[in-house]
C-alpha cells in the first residue's frame, strides 16, 4: 500500500445502507474500511477517522475480523485515553466521549453487524491516534519551525502486527506503555505534571504581595506566605516549630533551591525578580510542562551515544553520553531579536586563534555606529578593512566613510588576539545560519543568570574544555597541546578524527536525574505557539513507507 500523509477530516454523517444489515460483521467491516480508504476526508458515524490507511492495513491483515470484542478491551482503552492527560495530551483527541458511550452501552455484547463494524473502526482509530501522539508527539515541529532538521523516530514495519498482537492478548495498556517515551527526563516531567495539576486542583499556591527585600534574619508578615509557597513545590520540606514570620536559615536554603531551579541569581534573598517568579501561577508551570513533554517526544526517542547539546533557554552546553551528562558549561546565546536557531548538525573542526569576519548585519547595526561615535574604534579593536580583491583599505579611509555616512563596501576582519570577539577558538559545524560555538573575551557576562547577549552564535565559558573533549580521538591533542596552540597566537584549523553530533535545543522545563524540576524563562516566546498547536484539532503527519527497506521514514514530509 502506498502511504500518504494523514490529514484531519471534516465532520459529516455516514449512513449505513439497509442492504448491509444481513451481512456478517466481517463483510461490513471490509466494506466500511474500503470506503474509508477511498475518501480524502473519511468520517464514520459522525466521527473523523484519521488513521484510515493504518486501519485498512490492520483489518486486511486479520481478515477483517473484529478486534474489540471484549468490554474489558474498551475499558483498558478508555483508561489509557483518560490517562493521556498526564502526558500533557488532550483525551478528546482520542474519541473520549464516544469510547465512554461504547463502554457503557448495554447492548455491547450483542450489537448488529453495522454497529459492531463501526464500533471496531472507531476504537481502532482512537488507539492509533493515542499511539501516534505518544510516539511522535501531537505537533509536527516543522509546522512551527521550517528549519527543524532533528531526526524523528522511525517505526518498524511490523507495527501493525504488534498492535494486533496486543489486542489479541488483551494488552491495550501494554501497547500504550510501549509507545510512551521511556526516558528518565520524560518520566520526571510527566510525574511533575501530575503533581502540579494536583496543586492547581487544591487551589494553587499563594502569591506574595509587593514588599521589601526579604532576607535571613528579617521578620515580615509576608514570610508565612513565602513558606507556604515554597512548601507547595517541595523547596521547603517543613514548617518551623516557632516564629513562622522570621526568615531563618532553612528558609534561606529553600529560597536558594527555588532560585537555582528557576535560573535566577542564587543569593537566598527575595528581591523583585525572585518575588515575580514565585508569583508565577501554577497554570503557567503546567503549560510549560506540557510544552516540554511534547518537545521531549520530538527529541529524546532518537538515541545518541555521544552528543553535544546546547540548551538555549537554560544558557548551557553539555556533553551527553549514553543519556548521562558528563560535561557542562555555561553559555551565552542570541538576543531575542537575534535568536539562536534550533537545529542539528555535526561538529567538523576547531579553529584556534580565529579571525572574525564581521557579518554585514552586525557591521551596519553595531560596528559602524560605534565608529561614528569613536573614530579610533577599529584600531582599538584590531580590525582590518578588506576590499573585494582581498586588499587592505587604510583605516583612515574606512573611518572617514563611516563618519560621513557614505557607502561602506568593505569587509571588516578582526585579527586574533585578546580582543577578538570569538576569543581563543571556535568550534565549527558549517550551516545555513552561520552559527557556531566559540570562546569570548567578555568573561564577566557568564556570571549573570540570564545570558542572551550574542548575535545568534553560542559563547562557551569553558571553550578550552570543549575543545579537549572534541579532540580526544585526535592523537596527541591533549590539554597541554591545546593550550600551546592557543599561546602561539597563530591561526590553526584542526579537523576532528571523529565528528560529534551537536543539537541546539530549546527547553523551558527540564529535569535532573534526582527528580528536580527546572523551569526557565521563555526568552524567545516559543511556548505560546506550541501550546496553541497542542490545543488545536489533531493533524498528524505520518511517516511514509520506504518500500526498499520496509521502514517508515520522514523523507516525503521534508520535501
Amino acid at each position: 500500500m502506498r502511504a500518504r500523509a494523514f490529514a484531519l477530516f471534516l465532520l459529516c454523517a455516514a449512513m449505513a445502507p439497509a442492504g448491509l444489515v444481513a451481512q456478517s460483521v466481517e463483510q461490513v467491516l471490509e466494506r466500511r474500511v474500503r470506503t474509508l480508504a477511498t475518501s480524502d476526508m473519511p468520517v464514520l458515524a459522525g466521527h473523523p477517522i484519521v488513521a484510515h490507511e493504518l486501519i485498512e492495513t490492520f483489518y486486511a491483515a486479520r481478515g477483517f475480523r473484529p478486534a474489540w470484542t471484549s468490554r474489558g478491551l474498551v475499558e483498558a482503552l478508555l483508561g489509557a485515553i483518560e490517562e493521556s492527560v498526564l502526558d500533557g495530551l488532550d483525551p478528546d483527541d482520542f474519541h473520549r466521549r464516544a469510547v465512554r458511550l461504547l463502554h457503557a452501552d448495554p447492548a455491547f455484547a450483542e450489537p448488529g453487524p453495522v454497529a459492531a463494524a463501526e464500533r471496531d473502526i472507531l476504537l481502532t482509530d482512537a488507539l492509533a491516534r493515542l499511539l501516534y501522539q505518544l510516539y511522535f508527539g501531537k505537533v509536527d515541529p516543522r509546522h512551527l519551525d521550517p528549519n527543524w532538521n532533528l531526526d524523528r523516530p522511525i517505526l518498524a514495519a511490523d507495527v501493525i502486527q504488534r498492535v494486533d498482537a496486543a489486542l489479541e492478548a488483551g494488552d491495550v495498556a501494554g501497547a500504550v506503555a510501549r509507545a510512551r517515551l521511556d526516558h528518565p527526563t520524560y518520566r520526571i516531567l510527566r510525574h511533575a505534571l501530575a503533581r502540579y495539576r494536583a496543586i492547581d486542583g487544591a487551589g494553587g499556591w499563594p502569591s506574595l504581595p509587593p514588599g521589601p527585600l526579604l532576607e535571613r534574619g528579617m521578620t515580615d508578615a509576608a514570610i508565612p506566605l513565602l513558606r507556604e509557597r515554597l512548601l507547595a513545590t517541595g523547596d521547603l520540606d517543613r514548617l518551623p516549630q516557632a516564629a513562622a514570620d522570621r526568615f531563618d536559615a532553612p528558609l534561606e536554603e529553600a529560597v536558594r533551591r527555588f532560585q537555582a531551579r528557576h535560573g535566577l541569581d542564587v543569593d537566598g534573598r527575595v528581591g523583585p525578580r525572585t518575588r515575580d517568579v514565585l508569583n508565577v501561577p501554577v497554570g503557567r508551570r503546567i503549560a510549560q510542562l506540557r510544552a516540554n513533554l511534547e518537545r521531549a517526544r520530538w527529541v529524546l526517542r532518537v538515541p545518541h551515544a555521544d552528543v553535544i547539546d546546547v540548551d538555549i533557554a537554560a544558557f548551557s552546553v553539555e556533553r551527553v553520553q549514553d543519556g548521562v551528562t558528563t560535561w557542562r558549561s555555561r553559555a551565552i546565546v542570541g538576543q531575542p531579536y537575534r535568536q539562536t536557531p534550533v537545529f542539528a548538525h555535526e561538529i567538523e573542526y576547531i579553529v584556534f586563534n580565529p579571525t572574525w569576519t564581521v557579518p554585514r548585519s552586525i557591521l551596519q547595526k553595531d560596528i559602524l555606529p560605534r565608529v561614528r561615535s569613536n573614530p579610533a574604534h577599529l584600531a582599538e579593536q584590531g580590525f582590518d578593512v578588506i576590499d573585494g580583491r582581498g586588499q587592505h583599505v587604510p583605516l583612515e579611509t574606512a573611518v572617514a566613510a563611516a563618519q560621513a555616512g557614505d557607502e561602506f563596501p568593505w569587509t571588516l576582519v578582526q585579527r586574533p588576539g585578546p580582543l577578538n570577539a570569538l576569543g581563543r577558538l571556535k568550534v565549527m559545524f558549517p550551516n545555513q545560519f552561520a552559527v557556531y560555538l566559540h570562546d569570548t573575551p567578555s568573561r564577566e557576562l557568564f556570571a549573570r543568570a540570564a545570558r542572551s547577549f550574542s548575535s545568534g552564535c553560542i559563547r562557551v565559558q569553558d571553550a578550552v574544555g570543549l575543545a579537549e573533549l572534541l579532540l580526544e580521538r585526535n592523537p596527541g591533542w591533549d590539554r597541554a597541546r591545546i593550550e600551546a596552540a592557543i599561546a602561539s597566537g597563530e591561526t590553526r584549523t584542526v579537523f576532528l578524527q571523529r565528528r560529534l553530533p551537536v543539537r541546539l535545543l530549546y527547553r523551558t522545563a527540564d529535569a535532573r536525574p534526582d527528580g528536580t524540576i527546572l523551569f526557565r524563562d521563555d526568552i524567545y516566546d516559543r511556548d505560546g505557539p506550541l501550546l496553541a498547536a497542542l490545543d488545536q484539532p489533531f493533524r498528524p503527519v505520518f511517516p511514509n513507507r520506504d518500500g526498499d527497506s520496509g521502514r517508515l521514514n520522514e523523507r516525503a514530509s521534508r520535501d
